[in-house]
C-alpha cells in the first residue's frame, strides 16, 4: 500500500573501489594512489566526509565574462582547499596530488591557522583521512 518503500543510500568507498579494481588489473596500489588527481582525491574526501556527517566548505573557479576562470576572493590568496567543520571541531586541509607542492601564499595561511587543525593531505595519505573524519 502506498508509493515505493524508501531505503537509506549506500556508501560506496569509491576510492576504495578503484584501488582493488587496479591492483586485480596488475597496478600497485601505490602506482594508484601516484597516479590520482587532486580534484579525484578531493571528491573523494568531500564524500567521506559527508558520510561522517562533516560541514564542507570548498571554493570553486567560476567562469568570468571575459572567458577566463577564477576563484571569487577578497582578501589572500591561498586559502585551504577544504574547511571542514562537525560537533566544534574544524579541519582545513589543503589538499595536493603525490607530486603536488604547497606555494608561499598556501604557507602562509598554514602558519597563520592553529597547527593541530591544519594538514597538508596527499593521496598517499588515505589512512589519516579516514581516521580524523571518522
Amino acid at each position: 500500500m502506498g508509493g515505493p518503500r524508501m531505503t537509506k543510500p549506500v556508501h560506496i568507498d569509491t576510492m576504495r573501489v578503484r584501488r582493488m579494481k587496479a591492483e586485480l588489473a596488475g597496478v600497485t596500489t601505490a602506482d594508484y594512489v601516484a597516479a590520482q588527481s587532486e580534484a579525484e582525491f578531493q571528491q573523494a574526501v568531500i564524500n567521506l566526509a559527508k558520510v561522517h556527517g562533516w560541514r564542507v566548505r570548498h571554493t570553486r573557479p567560476a567562469l568570468t565574462r571575459s572567458g577566463r576562470w577564477a576563484t571569487p576572493l577578497q582578501g589572500h590568496p591561498g586559502f585551504v582547499d577544504l574547511v571542514l567543520a562537525k560537533e566544534g571541531r574544524v579541519w582545513f586541509l589543503e589538499l595536493k596530488s603525490a607530486k603536488g607542492r604547497v606555494d608561499a601564499e598556501q604557507k602562509a595561511w598554514h602558519e597563520a591557522l592553529p597547527p593541530e587543525w591544519t594538514m597538508v593531505l596527499r593521496p598517499g595519505d588515505w589512512e589519516t583521512v579516514e581516521r580524523i573524519l571518522a
